[in-house]
């Protein structure tokens, strides 16, 4: 049998599990569950979910996310709605991203007087009071002209704002 290789992870995300590992054994106490009444409800044994709470990488993703769902630890955003609405909105950029990932980029630099062949061009804002830019459209060329045309998900949000007046 092989050896498997030893892992090794960026300080960032062994902070990140440490501090997910914190939470879910913080929460799990305060709501006086035991290690093994969490496992049951998990179905898993006791062992993962001290693996967990001691913030190990290794512990599945799935595990940690219903852990910390059946606790009441919010991961993204505190809402469902805001969360459904933040996975439509990543769906709504992933659909205008190319199906597979691009060969080797060309050394063309982007500050180049050379007419280069667009072929996507995403247009990205910020909105009044926003934390993080929205992808707000793409520029779509069409011969000799590129035009802009509006994103569905930027046009759904309630915070939309007109880049421009046709």
């Amino acid at each position: 049998m092989a050896a498997t290789k030893k892992r090794n992870y960026v300080r960032y995300t062994i902070a990140a599990n440490t501090l997910l590992g914190s939470l879910v054994q913080m929460e799990r106490k305060l709501r006086t569950v035991t290690a093994q009444e969490l496992a049951d409800r998990l179905g898993i044994d006791r062992g993962t979910v001290q693996r967990l709470e001691k913030g190990n990488p290794k512990v599945e993703l799935g595990i940690a996310f219903e852990a910390c769902a059946l606790l009441g630890i919010p991961l993204f955003v505190e809402d469902d709605r805001l969360l459904t609405h933040r996975v439509d909105e990543i769906g709504e950029r992933l659909a205008l991203l190319p199906k597979n990932a691009p060969g080797p980029r060309s050394s063309i630099s982007a500050m180049t007087s050379k007419r280069i062949e667009l072929r996507k061009a995403f247009v990205w804002t910020w909105l009044p009071k926003a934390a993080e830019p929205v992808v707000a459209g793409r520029l779509v060329p069409t011969g000799e002209q590129i035009i802009f045309a509006y994103g569905r998900s930027y046009l759904d949000r309630s915070d939309a704002i007109p880049l421009y007046l046709p």
